[in-house]
């Protein structure tokens, strides 16, 4: 468990690790398979890994904390269903059992892989927040799983924002975020003014709160927003 910089949590939590997509902006493959490497429980770089050691960690937290459940992978991953071996499925119920034990704590996972919450029965928890990656228009279907297949607060992340965002529809979600590529990637993809307006202007339509990460400031001389939803602790 960490205090992070991430500005719209209070610590990250990676009691698992890894993702096998391969993602050219992925900042967490980038140091499980660098400078991390071999530390840290990252020995495995960004393979798949759950580390049972950290199970414990939330529960020595007593202040109520916004906890970032899997900053360094995706814990929904197709890797995770369950197959012949249902390892993964295991993993997410330890997670999810430690989310039970700890209902002080909003805990916010962060998924590219929404289609499958359906098949997580059970999973939702009243202290979970859930959301979804869109970086382009392209992956506006990630945004219809979500509503479909999540009860609770629902949120989208917009980071790093790589396009226009036109017909853009948010009914039914809870929160926003929106944030810049950061690294120094020669393909690297800078954020439009005209970009970020598309989001507000949809937030605006359905008054979505959103969290304008700080790494969007050089892109943006509008109204600046750091707002969180409303869940009946949050304030």
């Amino acid at each position: 468990m960490n205090k992070t910089n991430i500005e719209w949590c209070d610590f990250t939590w990676n009691p698992y690790t890894g993702c096998r997509n391969t993602c050219g902006f992925c900042y967490a493959r980038k140091l499980a398979e660098g400078r991390l490497k071999g530390r840290f429980g990252y020995e495995n770089g960004f393979e798949p890994t759950f580390h049972p050691d950290r199970l414990q960690e939330p529960y020595k937290i007593k202040k109520p904390s916004k906890i970032f459940t899997v900053s360094m992978g995706d814990l929904f991953g197709d890797w995770m269903l369950p197959r012949k071996e249902d390892r993964g499925l295991s993993w997410i119920k330890l997670v999810l059992q430690v989310v039970d034990d700890n209902p002080h704590h909003t805990f916010q996972f962060l998924t590219k892989y929404p289609q499958n919450l359906r098949k997580l029965l059970d999973y939702q928890r009243p202290n979970m927040w859930v959301g979804t990656t869109v970086t382009t228009w392209i992956d506006f279907w990630r945004i219809r799983c979500l509503k479909k297949y999540t009860t609770g607060i629902k949120f989208v992340s917009f980071e790093p924002l790589h396009g226009d965002m036109q017909e853009l529809d948010l009914t039914d979600i809870d929160w926003v975020i929106i944030g810049a590529e950061t690294g120094r990637r020669p393909e690297k993809i800078t954020p439009e003014p005209d970009w970020i307006e598309d989001i507000l202007c949809a937030t605006n339509r359905c008054d979505i709160p959103v969290f304008m990460k700080n790494n969007l400031k050089p892109y943006w001389n509008g109204v600046w927003r750091q707002e969180f939803p409303y869940d009946g602790t949050t304030t």
